[in-house]
């Protein structure tokens, strides 16, 4: 069976990334990459290349050196998801059809403009992009994590 919703892999570990922060956030400890990366079995490279934007965007503070690592620098409630798909650089986008510049259909080429699924489609992403930006980080959260 084909898989037709996106969620990129950088999105995927920006979550367990942030997820992983979340947990420390009431206590500000400062979290290494290489710990994340032990428990997810996400490589510490990655997670770095994630990290930048994060840090850029003032989601996530980093100290480096011995000791050093990063930590939540705004509040899970205040990070919305869609504010993560946007740092990240990408639009959650979940059908292939409706990517930027993507002007053809998966189940035939030659049937795009005629697709009377692609409005429905279109619709239910604008409902799902409504949510995310709706919904925070710590909406989702098990209570271990939770403020």
């Amino acid at each position: 069976m084909k898989k037709y919703f996106l969620i990129s892999s950088k999105i995927h570990y920006g979550l367990v990334l942030l997820a992983e922060l979340a947990i420390f956030f009431k206590s500000k400890k400062i979290v290494p990459l290489r710990d994340i990366s032990k428990k997810s079995l996400i490589s510490r490279k990655y997670l770095e290349q994630i990290a930048l934007p994060l840090e850029k965007s003032g989601i996530i503070v980093g100290q480096r050196g011995k000791g050093g690592g990063y930590l939540l620098k705004k509040s899970p409630q205040k990070i919305s998801l869609l504010e993560i798909f946007e740092v990240l650089g990408e639009k959650p986008v979940f059908v292939r059809c409706l990517q930027k510049n993507k002007k053809s259909c998966y189940l035939n080429p030659h049937f795009y403009h005629l697709c009377a699924s692609r409005l429905i489609l279109a619709k239910l992403q604008e409902v799902i992009t409504e949510n995310l930006k709706g919904k925070n980080l710590a909406d989702f959260l098990l209570p271990a994590y939770e403020k």
